[in-house]
């Protein structure tokens, strides 16, 4: 069964398009934190995306890429203290 959905992965080139879109989405929540952090810091940071991830779950499941990435970026203490900011560039 894993090889069968291994070689759909590369036939269909899924990964590719999943990192592509994971990358899209990782770049909108940045740049949405931009506004509740200027607003009460990392602590509202932290509460968007916890309420982003309710929704996510709500709407496409606990086990979605996207409800994943936002609970683990709720918990990320670095990211929600201004680590989303994009300083490097």
């Amino acid at each position: 069964m894993f090889e069968r959905l291994f070689n759909q992965f590369q036939l269909l080139r899924l990964e590719d398009r999943f990192a592509r879109e994971g990358g899209y989405v990782l770049a909108e929540i940045m740049s949405d934190c931009a506004e509740p952090y200027g607003r009460g810091g990392s602590a509202l940071v932290k509460a968007e995306l916890v309420r982003q991830a309710e929704v996510s779950e709500a709407v496409y499941g606990i086990n979605h890429y996207k409800t994943a990435l936002l609970r683990a970026l709720a918990d990320d203490n670095h990211f929600c203290d201004g680590g989303f900011r994009n300083d490097d560039a």
